[in-house]
């Protein structure tokens, strides 16, 4: 778990291209048996939990979810909430606490489980991975402009980008031949 503390944060906040969305916590939880939180008032940043394994509930608003594997669900900012580790099989959950300007320009108050394309499911994976890695170097400007970029990439990835069964996780690579093909051809 990585809290930022807040003296790196206020350094940093009023820059434009950080204040937009930034993070102040993120972790991993493995297979996190016994695993719950409650918070009767909420928080002010939005949680995002990504489940990697296993499954997990979470209520929010009276109503309660279902996490499973490959799903990501966003608790809405200052809303209260509980949630927790399935007993028989417990999560492995990645989660990061963000707030920003931005956060407007996402669904993140629809309260829904979302799944990503099948071919996402490593990409969050590595999303989460990028966090990780450039909170070991350093709270320079750099690193906060990046991480922001890195965690709106994640949040599109989740509730912006259109994917279409038609492709269906497939590869790029043959529908970038095909155009190339397409296009050589015309010339």
């Amino acid at each position: 778990m990585i809290v930022l503390p807040t003296e790196a944060l206020e350094e940093y906040i009023e820059n434009p291209l950080v204040k937009r969305l930034y993070l102040t916590d993120v972790g991993f939880f493995p297979m996190a048996k016994h695993h719950a939180r409650i918070r009767k008032e909420g928080i002010e940043e939005y949680i995002l939990l990504y489940c990697v394994e296993g499954c997990g509930h979470i209520w929010v608003k009276e109503k309660e979810y279902c996490l499973q594997k490959n799903q990501a669900f966003c608790i809405p900012s200052g809303q209260p909430h509980r949630y927790c580790a399935c007993e028989n099989n417990p999560w492995s959950v990645l989660w990061v606490h963000f707030k920003g300007t931005d956060t407007a320009f996402y669904p993140l108050e629809e309260c829904k489980v979302v799944l990503p394309p099948p071919a996402e499911e490593n990409r969050m994976l590595f999303l989460f991975g990028l966090l990780f890695s450039a909170l070991e170097d350093d709270y320079s400007l750099g690193n906060f402009v990046y991480i922001s970029q890195v965690l709106s990439l994640a949040l599109a990835e989740l509730y912006q980008r259109n994917y279409s069964p038609s492709n269906n996780g497939l590869s790029i690579l043959p529908m970038l031949s095909a155009i190339c093909t397409s296009t050589s051809t015309k010339t």
